[in-house]
């Protein structure tokens, strides 16, 4: 890619817009797709793997896509139903992605697409019928669906608070180091997903190095780092990991070993979910993302620290909170899921406060 862009004298920034990794293939993918190496070129990734709310292939998948390195999630499918996924007609299933996209490291969404078209003639697809897409956030005639005042909600939110939102460090239980070297020879996407595996059931979210470019003071953060096996390492990062374990890190050879883990920031104690936490580095502020499966019937309990944080959300919904000095904030928490028929009296309470609509629906408050 870098050769591509030097051979086109490109003067303007240069983005690639990357599909994530199969389950089958994603050693070839961690081999390919090396960002820390492309000088110029910026990383970006897009959906189009599976309801992740319901497919936990599909979520590691994502959460592997979003965390390799920085870069916005350029294709979220907002309109597409027909073409891939009926559980698409509901603006829920591109809300939660969305929001898993930001806790799991994108520095931005893209909604694919906005708007529908029904300039969609034989001449560009026989096979399927306009408009294009089938179900976006504003139909082909203009007019807003349901789709859209949670697009507006999500484009708000993030207009007062996306720049603190990337300030804001995730709180994680430890690190993978991939070796791509490894990955070329099939050794790494397994214990990288079972890594994964484990982490989520624990509640905890972790951070995705390559190891032939950390450094140190990165590596530093995070007190234990779990590494794939393999025949060796090149001189470089046996040093780097020598060098870590002398500063007092712990390091676990091989992903697919048991390794202890701390106790985690935030744990989800009642219902099927997972949550992520964010932390900004100077000020008493942070943001918790809480993803409803798309099983879960009952209300969501999540303990961040001493409190518990109650979240009312449908199912395969979400919720996005702010808190400021350990209260809450601003929030968006989905209510209805009309693909899997489930509506419910939106709420989340915490130490003492809470919000809640008066009737099964969404709840947005800014």
């Amino acid at each position: 890619m870098p050769r591509t862009a030097a051979a086109v004298g490109c003067r303007v920034p240069v983005i690639v817009n990357l599909n994530p990794p199969t389950v089958a293939h994603l050693d070839d993918w961690l081999a390919r797709v090396r960002p820390a190496t492309w000088d110029g070129i910026h990383y970006g990734f897009t959906n189009w793997m599976g309801v992740v709310s319901a497919d936990p292939d599909a979520h590691a998948r994502y959460v592997i896509a979003a965390k390799l390195a920085p870069g916005p999630n350029l294709e979220e499918n907002w309109g597409f139903s027909e073409l891939y996924d009926r559980a698409y007609a509901d603006a829920t299933t591109s809300f939660h992605q969305t929001l898993l996209a930001m806790a799991a490291g994108a520095t931005g969404f893209n909604v694919y697409t906005g708007v529908s078209t029904s300039s969609w003639s034989d001449s560009l697809d026989a096979a399927h019928a306009p408009p294009y897409p089938d179900c976006a956030p504003i139909a082909a005639d203009g007019t807003a669906t349901e789709k859209a005042p949670v697009v507006k909600a999500l484009a708000a939110f993030f207009a007062r608070h996306g720049a603190e939102f990337l300030e804001c460090a995730p709180v994680t239980g430890g690190a993978f180091g991939l070796y791509p070297p490894y990955a070329g020879t099939g050794a790494c996407g397994a214990a990288l997903r079972s890594y994964h595996d484990r982490m989520r059931a624990a509640g905890m979210d972790y951070a995705l190095l390559d190891l032939q470019h950390v450094t140190a003071e990165r590596l530093a953060a995070h007190a234990t780092l779990t590494v794939p096996a393999g025949p060796a390492m090149e001189e470089r990062v046996r040093e780097l990991l020598s060098g870590y374990v002398a500063g007092g890190g712990r390091l676990v050879v091989d992903g697919r070993a048991q390794e202890p883990l701390p106790e985690p920031a935030i744990r989800v104690v009642r219902g099927r979910a997972d949550a992520y936490l964010r932390v900004h580095p100077s000020k008493k502020v942070g943001y918790v993302t809480v993803l409803a499966h798309s099983d879960n019937d009952e209300p969501i309990e999540v303990e961040l620290g001493d409190a518990t944080l109650e979240v009312v959300t449908c199912r395969g919904g979400a919720a996005l909170i702010r808190l400021v000095e350990g209260k809450l904030d601003d929030h968006l928490v989905k209510g209805r899921n009309a693909f899997l028929g489930s509506a419910v009296r939106a709420a989340v309470s915490l130490g003492g406060r809470s919000s809640e609509t008066d009737e099964p629906a969404d709840l947005f408050w800014m």
